[in-house]
């Protein structure tokens, strides 16, 4: 009878030191546990505003959805774009007309082109070292209004679209810069026909959203119609009939239609046709 009772005993102890084991073990995964949610419970928190535009990007959301998330992002862009064009020599100082486009927030983006006043704009021409500058600009052309603006070259792509934008800014093409940024651009070339050679021709002119409503394109055409005085004694050019803002400008810098080219680009089922029109030069 006692040696029984001894091992009832020991067996007893053994269970007990068994469950000692299993809950310290229980405990040690608690607090690991813990440990790891306390952790994690500080970046539950994060909201949009606390990801990069990199993060917000890879979840889907487009480059205007981000700067409404944040638009003081938009104005750190702005700020650096203008530094980096300072340090290039793209920018000149600094005029009160520029000022406005610091403002926080939404106001910096939002602002209504005619509550804007008449833009302090610096007109140069374009040389090859700003061919990035006129790439960009033109790509917004191309995709923003494609029955308007193109090319075979820019159809092609690549160095061929490289090559004639090379060729065009040995030429005469202008721009228009407000407060550092290249707001529009205009072109100007004499008819390769030597039989022609009397005639001038205006293209690739493009204003930007921003720089609408502020007197840019008349300054394009003006300074090109200034240069083509004395070389030429006409100035063509072609617009399409539903342009009627640009129109109005040719009209204001004395250009008068005389002849319509019915259908003359076709994007998938329509069709735009389009006026020419010509300024005769006093010689």
């Amino acid at each position: 009878m006692p040696p029984q009772q001894t091992n009832i005993t020991s067996a007893t102890e053994r269970d007990a030191a068994g469950l000692r084991l299993d809950f310290s073990i229980v405990l040690s995964l608690l607090r690991r546990y813990w440990r790891a949610f306390q952790e994690w419970r500080p970046r539950a928190r994060l909201t949009l505003r606390d990801l990069s535009d990199r993060e917000l990007m890879d979840i889907g959301l487009t480059r205007g959805e981000i700067d409404a998330i944040s638009p003081e992002r938009a104005i750190e862009r702005l700020r650096d774009s203008t530094r980096t064009l300072w340090g290039r020599g793209g920018m000149r100082q600094a005029t009160n007309s520029c000022r406005p486009l610091l403002r926080q927030g939404k106001e910096a983006i939002m602002i209504s082109h005619a509550a804007r006043p008449q833009a302090d704009v610096e007109i140069r021409r374009l040389t090859v070292d700003d061919l990035d500058l006129f790439r960009d600009i033109r790509a917004e052309a191309l995709r923003t209004h494609p029955q308007t603006f193109g090319s075979p070259e820019e159809d092609e792509g690549g160095e061929a679209m490289l090559a004639a934008y090379r060729r065009w800014l040995d030429g005469m093409v202008l721009g228009a810069f407000e407060c550092g940024g290249l707001m529009g651009v205009a072109g100007f070339y004499v008819s390769p026909d030597r039989r022609s050679q009397h005639r001038g021709h205006i293209f690739t002119v493009y204003v930007r959203e921003e720089g609408r409503g502020k007197g840019v394109g008349d300054r394009l055409i003006k300074e090109l119609l200034a240069h083509a005085e004395a070389r030429v004694e006409q100035v063509h050019l072609a617009v399409l009939l539903e342009s009627t803002a640009a129109i109005n400008t040719y009209k204001r810098n004395g250009f008068e239609i005389y002849g319509t080219d019915p259908a003359a680009v076709r994007m998938g089922e329509a069709t735009y046709d389009k006026y020419f029109m010509v300024r005769k030069l006093g010689h």
